[in-house]
């Protein structure tokens, strides 16, 4: 079920928007209410209006790999979403460097669906 909550997580801010990280989670939630944690992690969403680039140079930067690299992710989102294919509507689910950690997961395909 955690898997499935990072997983979540990690669609749920990809399809909202820009992340901007704000500091360590308290266990598992953010001192703000209105910060999600992810990993470890708190961090503030906000919403692409459009899915428009802000970046002029972004397909050559698609083109260096930074749109596949996640530490690159929110930059990416939040600059190049048109042209990293970061949008609601066309989120490319490979995108999310996602990985079954346990030995079960062939049994459960289906079970949960984004």
């Amino acid at each position: 079920m955690q898997l499935f909550n990072i997983v979540f997580a990690s669609v749920f801010l990809t399809i909202v928007g820009a992340q901007t990280l704000t500091g360590p989670c308290v266990g598992t939630t953010c001192p703000a209410s209105t910060d999600t944690c992810l990993n470890g992690n708190c961090y503030i969403t906000t919403t692409i209006p459009a899915c428009t680039d802000i970046a002029t140079n972004c397909a050559t930067l698609k083109a260096g790999g930074y749109c596949a690299n996640d530490k690159y992710a929110s930059l990416m989102i939040t600059n190049c979403a048109r042209t990293c294919a970061k949008c609601s509507t066309n989120l490319p689910v490979k995108d999310l460097a996602c990985v079954d950690t346990a030995s079960n997961c062939a049994s459960l395909r289906g079970m949960y669906q984004l």
